[in-house]
Formats: C-alpha cells, sequence, structure tokens
C-alpha cells in the first residue's frame, strides 16, 4: 500500500521525482472530488488517477494519502466480500520514520495524525457504510496494521473490520514517529502474514 507525506531523495535541481509527478499528473488529468475535511475543517480534495486515488490538501498541493484501486470500484473500494467469495485480508503499512513527526500538514499537529484520520474517513467509515448498505451483519473482512521505521513493527493482526478499529487508529494518532524509514522488513512482515493466510479462505 502507498503511504503518504514521505520525504523524497535529493534530486538536480529541476528534475521531478517519479511520485511527484504521479500525484502532479493526478491533479491536472484525474477525476476531482471533494474529500473529507481535515481536522481543521479546510476542504480537502480527491483525485482518481491511473487506478490510484490521492487525498490531497486544501491547496491541492500536498498529497496526504494514496491508494492502488486496480481497476475496481473508484468511490469505495469494497474490502468486504461477496456471499460468493471469500474473505479479504486488508495489510496497511504506515510510515513511522522521523519525518512523519512534522507539521506541515494543515489541520494536523504531524503526519502521523493526519495518515490515520485518513484512514478512519477515508478507508474505515466508507467501509463500514458500505457494510451497513448491505444489512448489516458480520465483516468478512480483517486488517492488519504495520509500522514502518528502522524496524517493523505489527500494531494489530487480523483485526475484523468493525467499528472497533477506529479507536485503534486513533491511538496511533498520538504515537510519535522515530528513527529512519526502512521499508525491506516492513514488506518483509507483510509478506509473512499474508502467507499466513494460506489454506485458509483468504
Amino acid at each position: 500500500s502507498r503511504h503518504a507525506s514521505m520525504d523524497l531523495p535529493r534530486r538536480a535541481p529541476g528534475v521531478v521525482s517519479s511520485e511527484k509527478q504521479e500525484l502532479l499528473d493526478a491533479v491536472r488529468f484525474g477525476r476531482k472530488e471533494p474529500a473529507n475535511p481535515g481536522e481543521d475543517g479546510r476542504q480537502r480534495w480527491k483525485f482518481t488517477h491511473r487506478a490510484v486515488v490521492y487525498i490531497v490538501n486544501h491547496s491541492m498541493s500536498q498529497e496526504i494519502v494514496s491508494w492502488r484501486i486496480d481497476g475496481t470500484d473508484e468511490n469505495i473500494i469494497p474490502a468486504m466480500a461477496s456471499d460468493a467469495e471469500t474473505g479479504t485480508h486488508v495489510v496497511l503499512v504506515v510510515d513511522a520514520s522521523g519525518s512523519m513527526r512534522k507539521d506541515d500538514v494543515s489541520g494536523y499537529p504531524s503526519r502521523t495524525s493526519a495518515v490515520y484520520d485518513c484512514l478512519v474517513k477515508d478507508f474505515l467509515t466508507p467501509q463500514l457504510q458500505l457494510l451497513a448498505g448491505r444489512g448489516g451483519g458480520e465483516s468478512s473482512a480483517i486488517v492488519t496494521l504495520i509500522e514502518m521505521s528502522d524496524a517493523a513493527t505489527v500494531i494489530f493482526e487480523r483485526e475484523p473490520l468493525y467499528a472497533s478499529l477506529e479507536g485503534l487508529f486513533r491511538q496511533q494518532m498520538r504515537t510519535t514517529a522515530r528513527n529512519h524509514g526502512n521499508y525491506l522488513p516492513a514488506l518483509e512482515r507483510a509478506s509473512e502474514v499474508l502467507l499466513r493466510d494460506r489454506g485458509t479462505n483468504r
């Protein structure tokens, strides 16, 4: 999964990183829709472009969070499987390195706070609304959260996609990011978690 507000490697003046170019292309060519406002009440925007959804700040100059949709419904990507399908395991990898302490996302004390608020408003809430629209009942999806810094930390694993996840996400909003960002241990941990699904219906 993609992450929010990551420091990009230094490049020569005038050279735009591929990540930044993707965001610029999304703002220029993508489908624009209002997103849920930030904690300060300021408007945020949602752009969908080339199978990626971007949530950006009010001035459309900074990515808050983004995720790939791979050709599914662009408005709400259902984590819950239909009756004819098996269950779903959503694995979230969130940057918890020191750069996430920065307070450069309007309305939030840190990038960490912005990311987890986005997960509540733009991931969890739409999924719960979708579940309610199906008549409620039990979700077929489970969620694992891994934070990435020098090492990978599994915050929770295989939690059912219920409203109780909001409290777990908001608890992480108050944590202090630290150290460097190391992708490989987090991706290895995500692979280990998913490998344990072998032989199940996920």
